[in-house]
């Protein structure tokens, strides 16, 4: 059996609060989630503007992960890069 699936989604940052609405379309067969999320972090001089700092990252998730875990997964190991990079202690 052949099973197709496209899934996507977007993200948009207010505040200190991460908003994802996900969609996916299903052709055939039967289907298991496996969510992956890749987001780029900047760190930007507030005095000049420019950019300080860039990463990105990729998490993936098994078919029992939410977005929530996808994006706690995210977050701590953004802050272990910059404790790496020594841009926070």
């Amino acid at each position: 059996m052949l099973e197709c699936f496209f899934s996507g989604g977007t993200s948009a940052l207010t505040g200190n609060t991460i908003n994802y609405l996900s969609h996916t379309q299903q052709y055939g067969g039967y289907y298991i989630s496996k969510p992956r999320v890749r987001y780029e972090m900047r760190l930007f001089d507030v005095l000049t503007g420019n950019t300080a700092w860039v990463a990105t990252s990729v998490t993936r998730g098994n078919a029992f992960a939410r977005f929530d875990t996808l994006i706690g997964s995210l977050a701590e190991t953004t802050v272990e890069k910059l404790k790496e990079d020594g841009l926070i202690k």
